[in-house]
């Protein structure tokens, strides 16, 4: 592979890298400025496909056209307010413990 990639860390310029270097650099982030031959200015990574590859989970790139569908619906709303104070978990806990002590009761008698 070609090392034509150029990276902008602690406003530092590193490079050149090929494509397989960059997938073992752990300092890569979306954020990442990048820079090749043809380009007018630096790019924060996200905005090329083939590199945000190397940066973005499994489960990122699948469901990457999804949670872009779903931002733009809760955007395109003018009025949308998400409130929830409601934690389960107390809850859980007291129901557990009576049917631990339902449970306990039975098998006493």
């Amino acid at each position: 592979m070609d090392k034509v990639w150029y990276l902008l860390i602690n406003q530092k310029e590193e490079g050149p890298y090929s494509l397989k270097e960059l997938r073992f650099d752990n300092r890569l982030t979306l954020e990442t400025l990048v820079w090749k031959e043809g380009f007018p200015n630096w790019v924060p990574l996200k905005k090329i496909k083939e590199l945000r590859k190397l940066v973005e989970s499994p489960h990122e790139k699948n469901n990457d056209k999804k949670n872009g569908e779903i931002q733009e619906a809760i955007t395109s709303q003018s009025e949308l307010a998400l409130e929830s104070s409601f934690d389960p978990s107390p809850h859980f806990l007291l129901i557990l413990l009576i049917i631990l002590l339902i449970c306990y009761l039975v098998y006493q008698y």
